[in-house]
């Protein structure tokens, strides 16, 4: 049962993440994480007699499977809970009483046996775009200050003098640290998290030619109970006239419980219409070689307009392609209806996925041939050429497309199922990182 549909801004196209893809991003990117917020800034602290300065605290972990994700719609958030991480503090201390004056350095170490906190959902409208963002907030620090050592350095102090200053301290330099984590995380991750995203988040994305499709969003990415939904506008258009939403989408499911993709995407039919469109604005053109022989499949809307729209099962293009020899100027050109049968390969080391779109069905509507010196016009026998003509396309001229992978999040998929529904259209995709 499909499940989940849209309101407001509807996308033209919904990406699904499940837990499973959560876990594998944490396995991907568990350490480089710690290694950008694993240290911490600790301002000195000041408190009467006791004076703590250089304070250098050191965050490490090391099981990503100390990692733990939940999700909470009711404020769209996904829960994180860190397990068992080592906290490692260096400083300078200074005590001074009336005439007693001392010094010296101290180490702490300690495990920090639970850290929580909460990152909400949110979106960033910068010009005609929407791109995510993040709010860190909720922030809890579970840690047992009784089971941390502190290695005190204090020349020329008796014993008794050490162990005193040494429980001052360390209740002191606990308590601001423990105050200082809920503070610097939740800024930190924000700053860096929010900065990573507006720098490498892809607003559009360069699909072929001067083919571009938007890739912003159209709203927060929506948290449910098992897997998240991010909504994007997925408007194509001319990369040189610039993105331009032209309507709103009509409404489709965002989420198939049966689907059993790490990532489901659905595709609206406003997205095919919006590709219609701007294959419409211009002449479109694909080169190739057969057996040493270069030649041209085209798009040209004076010779007539392209259609694509889904069907129950199917993925119909109507147009009139021409395809000629570049070399001998001898070609055909060929009007009507194609149901195509897209199939999805896995990625390789460039790609994450590659799509052939083969021919399942050809009804001809007009048939020229092309010489030269001249036009020929055979559309009168067109309908007996669909056998002929399918077997060309598929086997010649259907272009695989690669879509290429995103440095920031470098997937490649291992299997796949697609449908088609009158209205959209359901991916899934298995997946594992590159």
């Amino acid at each position: 049962m499909l499940v989940h549909f849209a309101s407001a801004n509807n996308p033209g196209l919904v990406a699904v993440i499940k837990r499973d893809i959560i876990d594998k991003v944490r396995d991907q990117y568990f350490d480089s994480v710690f290694q950008e917020l694993g240290e911490l800034n600790i301002p000195d602290v000041d408190a009467g007699d006791m004076k703590i300065t250089q304070i250098k605290a050191a965050l490490s972990n090391g099981s990503p499977e100390n990692l733990i994700t939940s999700f909470h719609n009711d404020i769209n958030a996904v829960g994180v809970e860190l397990k068992e991480t080592v906290m490692d503090v260096n400083v300078n201390w200074k005590y001074k009483k009336t005439i007693l004056s001392l010094s010296g350095t101290a180490h702490v170490k300690g495990t920090i046996q639970d850290l929580g906190l909460n990152v909400v959902m949110n979106k960033l409208v910068e010009d005609q775009y929407a791109i995510p963002q993040i709010n860190v907030q909720d922030v809890n620090v579970g840690m047992d200050k009784s089971k941390f050592d502190l290695n005190l350095k204090c020349s020329g102090c008796p014993g008794e003098v050490e162990k005193w200053i040494s429980g001052i301290m360390k209740g002191q330099l606990l308590d601001e640290i423990q105050s200082q984590i809920r503070d610097q995380v939740p800024a930190q991750a924000n700053t860096k998290g929010n900065d990573i995203l507006k720098e490498q988040y892809p607003r559009s994305y360069p699909l072929y030619n001067n083919i571009a499709i938007a890739t912003a969003l159209t709203d927060s990415i929506d948290v449910q109970d098992d897997h998240l939904e991010i909504l994007l506008d997925g408007t194509f258009f001319p990369h040189d006239q610039g993105y331009k939403r032209p309507s709103d989408a009509s409404e489709m499911p965002h989420y198939n419980p049966n689907d059993p993709g790490h990532i489901m995407m659905f595709i609206s039919s406003y997205l095919v219409d919006t590709l219609s469109s701007t294959i419409g604005v211009e002449k479109q053109t694909y080169d190739f070689t057969i057996l040493g022989i270069s030649y041209q499949f085209s798009l040209d809307p004076a010779a007539g307009k392209t259609s694509l729209s889904f069907e129950d099962g199917d993925f119909i293009v109507q147009a009139v392609p021409t395809i000629v020899a570049s070399d001998y100027g001898v070609g055909i050109s060929i009007g009507g209806s194609v149901k195509l049968d897209p199939s999805i390969s896995a990625g390789d080391e460039t790609n994450m996925l590659s799509v052939t779109p083969s021919v399942k069905g050809l009804t001809l509507s007009s048939l020229q041939v092309i010489t030269p010196s001249q036009t020929y016009d055979l559309s009168s026998v067109a309908e007996y050429a669909n056998v002929v003509a399918e077997a060309f396309l598929n086997w010649l001229v259907v272009p695989t497309i690669g879509v290429k992978k995103q440095e920031v999040l470098p997937l490649t998929v291992v299997d796949s199922e697609l449908d088609f529904h009158k209205d959209y259209s359901e991916v899934g995709l298995k997946i594992e990182f590159a």
